[in-house]
């Protein structure tokens, strides 16, 4: 498959018109939702989420195709679906700004090409890549763009296990992006963070004017936390995790579950600070980026965790909180979402991917 024909499957306009569902493939599960334009609101038509064996996926790259395939036909037999926008794994994939000078739109992208190498460890030959325009000089008319890539073979990989399984994808995007659009209010030109604690890795993202502009993974997650309970307390995992569930970590040195957390959270708190601090001592000198970060939002099945807002607030003068991952699709003073506040946060990716062809205000 050549990259001509690849980045048709990154958001194109034609396509955006024809109904599909959001499709988020992860390393550990599939989840999906369809929102549907009804009269003059949104509405949640259908929603889901299917475990994947260990394994099956590492790293955004897939390990087990026959697996994959079984359960994603499954998912497409239950639903009856056939027409997808889908993530790809943030793993493999890069964001960069680029400053070009003045040249047609159709030369954008052979300007981007030139610079491509400078900025990630592929040849421009093995990638596949969308951009985002984010401002004009105006006086020299220079161009500076938010470059979103992925190595082709990576995209190809998805493609065909996906058309193999019985689905017509019409859009691949990066996480990153299908992130801001579902936790972003809509024209919001602050800068802010996004934290997608998952369970084995945590994305962070960097988004300014509802654009991903920055993001990086991290090998750290809610199971971390859980195995920091288990070996301090000598319990299974299982029993790690329902406590940590249940008593969360509520920040007081005599708590068990927080004194055995407190070393692995500081990890977090660090990843955190690190790029928090990159951003906004870059906001200072690169006249490219607007403002510093206001709001650091958390989303993904880790994120719930009783006491983790709290804990952290402690460390950044920033105001931390849980997505509201309905805040471009649903009022909830109107309307009680079928997804509970803490199974929503699961479900962020899909729906940035649902929200792609909706255009309601």
């Amino acid at each position: 498959m050549s990259s001509k024909i690849l980045t048709r499957f990154f958001p194109v306009p034609k396509f955006l018109q024809i109904p599909m569902v959001g499709f988020d493939i992860s390393s550990d599960s599939i989840k999906l939702i369809e929102i549907k334009e009804k009269r003059n609101h949104l509405s949640i038509e259908r929603y889901d989420k299917l475990d994947l064996p260990r394994g099956c996926i590492e790293k955004g790259d897939i390990k087990s195709p026959d697996i994959l395939k079984r359960h994603l036909t499954e998912v497409r037999k239950k639903h009856g679906l056939k027409y997808i926008a889908v993530s790809l794994p943030e793993e493999q994939s890069y964001v960069f700004s680029v400053t070009i000078p003045n040249v047609s739109p159709k030369e954008v992208r052979d300007s981007i090409e030139l610079q491509i190498e400078e900025h990630i460890p592929l040849p421009a030959s093995d990638v596949v890549f969308d951009y985002t325009t984010m401002s004009v000089h105006k006086e020299t008319g220079d161009i500076t763009l938010v470059v979103f890539a992925l190595p082709i073979a990576i995209v190809e990989s998805y493609f065909a296990i996906l058309e193999d399984a019985g689905f017509v994808p019409l859009v691949f995007e990066t996480e990153a992006n299908a992130l801001a659009r579902a936790i972003i209010p809509n024209n919001s030109p602050a800068s802010s963070m996004i934290i997608d604690l998952g369970n084995t890795r945590s994305v962070f993202t960097i988004v300014e004017n509802n654009t991903a502009v920055f993001n990086v993974t991290a090998d750290f997650g809610g199971a971390d936390i859980t195995r920091a309970i288990q070996k301090q307390m000598g319990i299974t995992f299982e029993e790690a995790e329902k406590l940590k569930l249940e008593r969360g970590i509520i920040r007081d040195t005599k708590d068990e579950i927080f004194s055995s957390s407190i070393s692995t959270l500081a990890v977090l708190k660090d990843e955190i600070n690190k790029y928090y601090s990159y951003w906004n001592n870059r906001s200072g000198k690169d006249k490219t980026i607007n403002t510093t970060i206001e709001k650091i939002y958390f989303c993904g099945g880790a994120s719930a965790l009783k006491g983790l807002n709290e804990f952290l607030s402690g460390y950044l003068e920033v105001s931390f909180q849980l997505a509201d991952v309905w805040v471009n699709v649903i009022s909830l003073e109107k309307e009680v979402p079928p997804i509970t506040k803490k199974e929503s946060l699961h479900y962020a990716t899909a729906i940035g991917l649902a929200l792609l062809n909706k255009h309601h205000d």
